[in-house]
């Protein structure tokens, strides 16, 4: 009887970590079917970390070779995803702690391969694991810095064509917009046009003095967010420049991509 609620106990903890191992599994797919909106924040890859790395310790104590086909996927389904998330936005959530943590990854299914192999030869293979593990991390750190690499390149190829449409289209805009446009009694929007990589909004006042910075501030910056679910703010260096005039005196709000995540 002992035995009997015994067996069921580690079948229901293998059940468990199986189900978690699973979920992490399917957390790294998600990215590629949800709105890019609801998956941009860092807290839905805190959570997809999380999981993967109670996955990797449950290999490493647990030692279920069964669960290693989920960590493979998730592994594969995760990198995949950052290479697309470069490709459409020109950067990455990689960090130094990523090859720390692709080392474990290997040390753990290297572990698994060579416990298995240790129960049925009746021999230590300890001192391979190491030198195995090390292998597999070469391997796969090459694979992922290629990867991150070319879509960098395909990321930069892409941006380049989207600027240069970019600069088009602000032409034919500016020439088809009845400026000047007044604001209020004190701004006119006189002009707007391309400056190396950046947007200028070229504002004309009769009292750059009496200004609200603080409102304009605001109202500037609200402006902005328009731009950040445009493709060109991808642009390496784009900015976007608020200038207010009055003679040779001027006042700017400036903001870039940073902007866009506050």
């Amino acid at each position: 009887m002992k035995g009997f609620f015994k067996a069921k106990g580690i079948n229901g903890a293998i059940n468990i970590v199986t189900s978690i191992s699973f979920i992490t599994c399917f957390m790294t797919l998600l990215p590629f079917f949800l709105p890019s909106r609801l998956v941009s924040n860092n807290i839905f890859y805190t959570v997809i970390n999380i999981f993967i790395a109670i996955m990797w310790l449950i290999i490493s104590v647990g030692i279920y070779k069964k669960i290693q086909i989920y960590a493979w996927l998730s592994i594969f389904f995760y990198i995949v995803n950052q290479c697309a998330i470069i490709i459409d936005t020109g950067y990455t959530r990689f960090n130094l702690l990523w090859p720390f943590g692709i080392y474990f990854f290997c040390c753990t299914v290297v572990a698994v391969r060579l416990s298995s192999r240790e129960r049925k030869e009746g021999i230590s293979l300890e001192y391979r694991l190491r030198k195995d593990a090390f292998k597999l991390f070469i391997a796969m750190t090459l694979v992922f810095g290629a990867g991150v690499f070319i879509s960098m390149k395909i990321n930069d190829y892409l941006v380049q064509n989207l600027w240069g449409e970019y600069v088009k289209a602000i032409e034919v805009e500016r020439e088809k917009s009845k400026l000047p446009i007044k604001i209020d009694n004190n701004v006119t929007l006189m002009n707007f046009y391309i400056e190396d990589k950046s947007l200028v909004m070229e504002y004309d006042t009769k009292n750059l003095k009496t200004l609200n910075a603080t409102e304009w501030y605001d109202k500037t910056k609200s402006d902005f967010k328009r731009f950040c679910w445009v493709n060109v703010i991808q642009v390496n260096g784009f900015q976007v420049i608020y200038r207010f005039t009055q003679g040779y005196e001027k006042r700017e709000f400036k903001y870039n991509v940073l902007d866009c995540r506050n």
